[in-house]
This record gives structure tokens, sequence and C-alpha cells, in this order.
């Protein structure tokens, strides 16, 4: 059984405000002619959208369609109306890491190595910055896929390193099945997840329902994980029913 969850790949570097996140998708650099519904956030079928096509913007055909397959589930089931997609990245954020004589001269303001990119695709440089080990925060003004600008903006002269900012997985969430950058598939998990708490400590649960979209509708393919009935048991009824034993 495939394993849903959004995690790190390689390595995850431990920051302060934001965690790095180590990843490269092969994908073109060029921007396709589409305007987010917001320049911050994006919606669940955007989000969807720029994970299953790996483009540096969600394709508008394909943001319809996720945005259609969605709304069918959520008809189909009204229980996961407010279930949301949470991405492992931070939109339009990347994290850069200089240098040592790259990151002396961006202290001196005198770093110029990523001025054209900077200026092409509308980027603010962070003025915090992490010294160990040299990172510096670069915000976008369109909510770009971070894991393609890691790609654009590898290679400069003066940066080592450039990763998107890593978003620990949502308690519940909406994945894609995409078993390649690009392939839409029209399957779906919704995640949620809960606490469990007992005599032996607490553990965070997850339960699985993978949906289907095609011409023939909406169906339920997988049902599975933790049992949702202990999802309402309290912390204090398991305690009581430890010591009544």
């Amino acid at each position: 059984m495939a394993t849903h969850h959004r995690t790190c790949v390689g390595l995850c570097l431990l920051a302060l405000p934001l965690l790095a996140l180590i990843a490269s998708l092969p994908a073109s650099a060029a921007a396709p002619p589409y305007v987010p519904s917001s320049t911050t956030t994006l919606s669940d079928a955007e989000l969807l959208a720029l994970e299953i096509s790996g483009a540096l913007l969600p394709p508008a055909e394909l943001v319809d369609q996720v945005a259609a397959d969605l709304a069918a589930i959520r008809l189909h089931n009204p229980y996961f109306t407010d279930f949301h997609v949470y991405p492992s990245w931070l939109p339009g954020v990347l994290l850069i890491e200089l240098s040592p004589e790259a990151w002396e001269s961006h202290l001196l303001g005198e770093y110029h190595g990523w001025d054209e990119l900077n200026a092409q695709y509308g980027v603010s440089v962070d003025p915090d910055t992490y010294p160990r080990p040299r990172y510096v925060r670069l915000t976008f003004t369109p909510p770009y896929n971070p894991a393609v600008l890691a790609e654009i903006y590898a290679g400069i002269p003066g940066i080592l390193r450039s990763t998107p900012s890593i978003l620990w997985d949502g308690i519940i969430d909406i994945f894609a099945e995409v078993p390649s950058p690009g392939v839409y598939t029209g399957i779906y998990t919704f995640q949620e997840g809960w606490t469990e708490c007992g005599p032996e400590g607490c553990y965070l649960r997850y339960h699985y329902w993978v949906f289907s979209i095609s011409s023939a509708g909406v169906e339920l393919t997988e049902d599975y994980g933790s049992p949702l009935a202990v999802e309402s048991t309290t912390w204090g009824v398991i305690k009581q029913q430890f010591r009544d034993r």
C-alpha cells in the first residue's frame, strides 16, 4: 500500500524561522501564462496542480480539472468539505545558501550574482539572514513552485544551494496521485489525523480515503488506516478504563 505523506527529500536543515528542504524536480523554467487566484496564497486546486504538473505556476486547464474533481468528491461525500491541501513547502519562498565569499559580499550589499533572475521573477531579498549556514531568504511576488525555482537558481556563481522552505504535513490533508511530474491520474487521497493517548503515551494516528475520478463519476477505491472511532476517545476516558482494570 502506498504511503501518502509528503516528506522531506534529502537533508532537512534545522533552521531558525524556516526549515530548508533539499529537493529538486525536473521542470521547465518558463512560466506559463497563468494568473493565480491570489498573490500570496493558492487554492487547493492550484496547489495540487503545481504538484501534479511540476510547473513554475499551476497550468490553468489543470487547475480547472482538479477544482472540478475536488468539488465532485465533496458533493459525493460532504464529510470532506473541510479537508484542504498542506504542501510540503511555502509557495514563492526560496532559501539560498551562499559561498563564504558571496556571503561577505552580500553583507556589504555587493553581491549581484542573482540580480538578473531576481528582476525576472519579481523577488525581494528578505532582510533576515541566517549566518549559519549562510542562508538568505528570497520571497517572490507570484506564489511560484519553489522546487522549480530551486532548479533555476542552482549553479549561479556564489550560490552553493537553493532549496524550498519546508512545511510539515497537515493533520488533515489532500494528496494527488502523481506517478511522475506532469501525469494527471484523477486519483486523490484524503487524510485525517488525530492524537490518540493511552497509558503508554500519545501517538499520532491517520486514516485515509482514496477517490478515483473517471467518466463514470466518483469512486471510493480505498479506505484504510487507524479506526476513526478512536478519535473520539479522550485521554480521561482511556485513563479511567485503565484504572478500572
